[in-house]
């Protein structure tokens, strides 16, 4: 059976499925649907600024704006932890205990590993120009593009 839930925004990214729940961006907020019922289980928004679904582990769903990646609370829609980069933030890829991202524009481009429980900061190396889209992890492999290619 296939449920409707009507959703006003101006920007459209894909929603991301973690269990019973279906995450999706509703302009400001980052809203949990009930997969079974298509009813709201809870909303963040952390302030005026547009959120993009960026994943999720089970545990926690993950929201990126500009320049910030938040973790929220699967269950309870509370925020666990956040990282921010005043210049930019890319999408995570997530793997079980760790999340990698691109942070920084241009020369100032650097990979960071975060541990997903706390959002620390594992590791991190500068590279310059890397680009903005996030990296990948495929058989425990880490890949990420440059701007050049």
């Amino acid at each position: 059976m296939y449920k409707r839930q009507e959703n006003e925004t101006t920007f459209s990214f894909a929603p991301v499925v973690s269990g019973e729940y279906v995450i999706i961006a509703r302009g400001t907020q980052l809203v949990a649907l009930d997969r079974s019922t298509g009813q709201q289980r809870w909303a963040f928004s952390p302030k005026d600024e547009a959120l993009t679904p960026a994943g999720a582990d089970g545990t926690l769903a993950y929201a990126k704006s500009t320049n910030t990646l938040y973790a929220i609370d699967l269950a309870s829609g509370v925020k666990r932890w956040q990282y921010h980069n005043a210049e930019f933030v890319s999408l995570p890829s997530i793997s079980s205990q760790h999340m990698f991202l691109v942070e920084g524009m241009g020369a100032n481009t650097i990979l960071t590993a975060l541990d997903s429980a706390s959002g620390t900061a594992v590791w991190q190396l500068a590279y310059g120009k890397l680009a903005r889209s996030g990296p990948i992890v495929v058989n425990n492999s880490l890949y990420t593009r440059m701007e050049d290619g």
